[in-house]
């Protein structure tokens, strides 16, 4: 009788899920700002309509405040008014609470 070398019953003891492995990099490289950042970059261009998103300047995310740099000063006014809105709504389109106040500039 031939003996298959493969035993499909056989599992490694050892074995790690490669999404594992690459968080675990992340996070020992310091790069999990960095990643997030694009996240809040990404999700700001899909949740915000294109006329706002063409007028932002520049979106820049540390220790859980997003700054937004517009160079529209009536955007700028309205922004002011519902920073909170702005977070829920970035934080609810992340699926996580990574922006817990908005700054506009």
């Amino acid at each position: 009788m031939k003996r298959n070398r493969f035993n499909k019953s056989r599992r490694f003891d050892n074995a790690v899920a490669l999404g594992d492995v690459i968080q675990e990099w992340v996070k020992l490289h310091g790069l999990g700002s960095k990643l997030d950042e694009a996240k809040v970059r990404k999700a700001w261009a899909d949740v915000m309509p294109k006329v706002i998103v063409a007028k932002t300047r520049k979106i820049t995310v540390s220790q859980g405040a997003m700054m937004v740099e517009l160079d529209s000063a009536p955007l700028k006014e309205e922004f002011a008014m519902s920073k909170g809105r702005i977070a829920d709504m970035m934080n609810e389109h992340l699926g996580k609470n990574l922006i817990s106040r908005v700054i506009i500039r």
